[in-house]
């Protein structure tokens, strides 16, 4: 959806044209996401997680993560190697850029934001 907007916005962007006013009556309101919503779930498939944090990172990191006691921002998050290392929350490893982190089925490399 978002390249076939893509495909129409840019050349009409490009060509100088004016956009097309919106209908106030068929327009809806799309709030930011709330600080609970963009807390990742660590106790849900990987494959779960790994959609939400790529949807909420969208336009800017937004995805976070809990470690220990802390709230961290998430750029990313990618399949790592291993399998079952405890339970879902467990930091498996550290990295200067984030974490190895259990999640319910698989460990998941977390980067900072």
């Amino acid at each position: 959806m978002l390249s076939e907007c893509l495909d129409e916005a840019v050349p009409r962007l490009v060509a100088g044209e004016a956009g097309e006013d919106q209908d106030p009556a068929r327009a809806s309101e799309a709030p930011f996401f709330t600080e609970e919503e963009k807390l990742l779930d660590l106790a849900v498939p990987a494959a779960e997680i790994r959609r939400k944090a790529a949807a909420l990172n969208v336009t800017s990191p937004q995805a976070q993560v809990r470690v220990g006691d802390t709230t961290h921002v998430i750029s990313r998050t990618d399949p790592a190697d291993g399998g079952s290392g405890g339970a879902p929350g467990t930091v498996l490893a550290e990295h200067d850029d984030g974490w190895t982190i259990q999640t319910a089925d698989h460990p998941l490399r977390f980067t900072r934001g």
